[in-house]
């Protein structure tokens, strides 16, 4: 009868150490890794990758759909599924930087980096629109 035999990853790292063909080092007994900083992840992620890549373009005023196809480049997908879904969230997060000023609309189906000006400008727009609110204190 053929049997397996499971044996634990020191001895495995020993073994290959002794003989020489030893090409990592056993994690146990090496220092760990460096902690690498946090990534970024969700809307922020996505959000740079979109002005990244508006960014490269300049002045030009870019489809929404080449936009959205060239920034799903970036993500990891382990299926079709996810990638198509990943570029609905990424229109809908489009639409959320074209509401929030800083992403323009040109000719409905284009879209450019706000300049400086315009995101001012739409920050003082809704200040206007919407003053802070003097509510009375709470009566607890």
């Amino acid at each position: 009868m053929i049997g397996i035999f499971i044996e634990p990853p020191s001895v495995y790292y020993d073994r290959h150490a002794k003989s020489g063909h030893a090409t990592t080092a056993n994690p146990a007994t090496s220092d760990p890794a460096p902690v690498q900083p946090a990534a970024k992840s969700g809307n922020a992620y996505w959000t740079d990758i979109l002005i990244e890549t508006l960014k490269l373009e300049g002045d030009v005023p870019v489809p929404l759909t080449t936009l959205v196809n060239s920034a799903a480049k970036w993500g990891d997908y382990g299926c079709r599924a996810d990638r198509e879904s990943r570029k609905l969230a990424l229109f809908r997060l489009i639409g959320q930087l074209i509401k929030q000023g800083r992403l323009r609309r040109v000719a409905r189906n284009y879209v450019l980096l706000a300049t400086d000006d315009e995101l001012k400008r739409h920050q003082g727009s809704l200040s206007k629109l919407a003053p802070p609110l003097d509510l009375p204190a709470p009566t607890v």
